[in-house]
């Protein structure tokens, strides 16, 4: 018996020493841009630890439980009927986007941002909350941002569907002591029953720190600007042959992108209450831009789906519409910020969430979280001026701090984030 234990021992010793001088000769090898990955093999956080029906439990050196960090979903309001208001999900939200089925359902994709899992969740044509799903399982700690691509807008999720997933990761060689990754993975295929064969996700590794990016209205581009040296390159990217094309270089580096249509992108300095802001339209196909409008603190837009309106706001919070075919600008009758808004496909309604008092310096203080909103939500048509309170602050459960405002395709739901806690809710029109 002794000497069975002793020689086990010794087999043990030799195979730990064989596994050591592998990692020593053969250490992981850093991926490149566009390098397809399964994201697990480069998480940006190291994670020991076991799989349990409750979810992944971190284990500290000694062995002690500290944390659980992935927790399978939960039913929420399943089988309940849609209020006027619903909280989608308790989960703190990067982004998400909505679709409709074969079968006319609404599906809601959304991506959790403690841990980057992709969940779903429809809304069948009796208007009845199903429950949630999880699509994903790679787990990525600290998703900042989240937009889905290539979805289909009725059907089954395209094979080429795709989400892109933005966050910061430890570089301490950097002089920030971070990294802004961005990873474009592909969304795992679904059989036609609705099951998937992998819920891994798996992708590449677009260019490191990249400051803004923005997905086209047919959701198969991507324009993303990107620090080189003392300049940023703007790059319009086709997902479809994953060739990417620079159309835009400036030695101004603070800008914000939106696609004002399929073929021009309008590019905005970052807002703040102590500089003057101006917007752009960079025309895709000839690489020019020119000046929309300039000269207004704390200068936020967005732009209609026709790409002939620009809803803008300064730092006194007034927000007002600009024609871009006539030059002319007149007053939208709220006070609020242009990313609490927006457009219905009929470029005429306007949807927005306005707090009853804007307070502290804007926008600079409520990006900073140093103050919070209580928002209303109206409806303006822009055409007639006729404003509609939909739904006020007091009558809220809790107070919502509205932002990422959508609608469905039909128009009959609003979605929103509550910046307070990152939780998704959605509204019956």
């Amino acid at each position: 018996m002794k000497k069975t234990l002793f020689t086990i021992l010794i087999l043990a010793a030799l195979a730990a020493i064989l596994v050591a001088l592998f990692f020593y000769f053969f250490p992981r090898q850093a991926v490149a841009p566009g390098e397809e990955v399964g994201f697990q093999e480069f998480s940006p956080l190291e994670i020991a630890g076991e799989i349990t029906p409750e979810g992944i439990i971190i284990v500290g050196e000694e062995g002690e439980e500290l944390e659980e960090i992935l927790v399978p979903g939960e039913e929420i309001m399943v089988g309940e009927e849609v209020k006027k208001i619903n909280k989608v999900t308790d989960r703190g939200v990067a982004g998400g986007n909505i679709i409709y089925n074969k079968n006319g359902e609404l599906i809601i994709y959304y991506v959790d941002s403690s841990n980057g899992n992709i969940y779903r969740k429809k809304i069948d044509k009796n208007e009845i909350f199903g429950s949630e799903e999880r699509i994903t399982t790679t787990i990525i700690p600290g998703v900042h941002e989240a937009f889905f691509t290539s979805l289909n807008t009725v059907g089954q999720t395209k094979q080429n569907a795709k989400v892109v997933l933005r966050y910061a990761k430890e570089d301490f060689d950097s002089p920030s002591g971070f990294v802004i990754e961005t990873f474009l993975g592909n969304l795992p295929k679904e059989n036609t029953d609705g099951t998937f064969a992998s819920r891994e996700l798996r992708g590449i590794f677009l260019e490191q720190n990249i400051t803004d990016l923005s997905v086209s209205p047919d959701t198969n581009k991507l324009f993303y600007l990107a620090n080189l040296g003392d300049k940023v390159l703007g790059m319009n990217y086709d997902l479809t042959s994953a060739k990417k094309v620079q159309i835009f270089s400036s030695s101004f580096t603070e800008w914000l992108s939106q696609y004002a249509t399929s073929k021009s992108i309008i590019l905005t300095a970052k807002a703040s209450s102590d500089a003057t802001g101006a917007s752009y339209l960079l025309d895709i196909a000839s690489k020019n831009y020119s000046k929309i409008m300039g000269g207004i603190n704390g200068l936020t837009t967005l732009m209609s789906p026709s790409g002939k309106f620009l809803l803008y706001g300064g730092s006194d919070g007034a927000l007002k519409i600009f024609d871009l075919d006539k030059k002319t600008s007149a007053p939208l009758g709220l006070n609020s910020l242009s990313e609490k808004c927006v457009w219905s496909k009929d470029n005429i309604n306007i949807y927005c969430a306005a707090p009853d008092n804007l307070g502290g310096s804007l926008p600079d203080d409520w990006y900073k979280g140093l103050v919070s909103f209580s928002d209303s939500v109206w409806k303006v048509n822009t055409r007639d001026g006729n404003t509609t309170l939909l739904l006020e602050a007091k009558d809220f459960e809790t107070p919502l701090d509205m932002v990422n405002l959508k609608l469905n395709e039909k128009g009959n739901y609003l979605f929103f984030t509550n910046k307070k806690d990152g939780s998704l809710w959605v509204i019956t029109l």
